[in-house]
């Protein structure tokens, strides 16, 4: 994993060797969705995963992508230094002002 600073946040660079064939990608952060046989170790799972990961980076103001090429994939997760207004809002204590 690559982490570097980026403009007002930080960028996370994860790449694996397992390509995702590109018809499947726009899928991908889809609740419940398993890309068709793509399983070669027969681990299973829910397909919740990456639809989480999306949900809350982008509560935290951030943005994730994928691309997958040549038998590589890469997810990139940008997210801010500081976290967006409402999200720090809601991340006080109870009572507090």
């Amino acid at each position: 994993m690559q982490v570097t600073p980026e403009g007002e946040g930080v960028l996370f660079v994860c790449s694996n060797s397992s390509e995702i064939p590109e018809a499947e990608l726009p899928r991908i952060f889809e609740k419940f969705y398993r890309i068709p046989k793509a399983d070669r170790w027969e681990h299973g799972g829910t397909g919740l995963g990456l639809a989480l990961v999306k949900q809350l980076v982008e509560h935290m103001g951030g943005q994730i992508s994928v691309s997958s090429a040549e038998g590589w994939t890469h997810f990139r997760v940008w997210l801010p230094s500081a976290p967006p207004a409402a999200t720090a809002k809601s991340l006080e204590p109870a009572g507090a002002a």
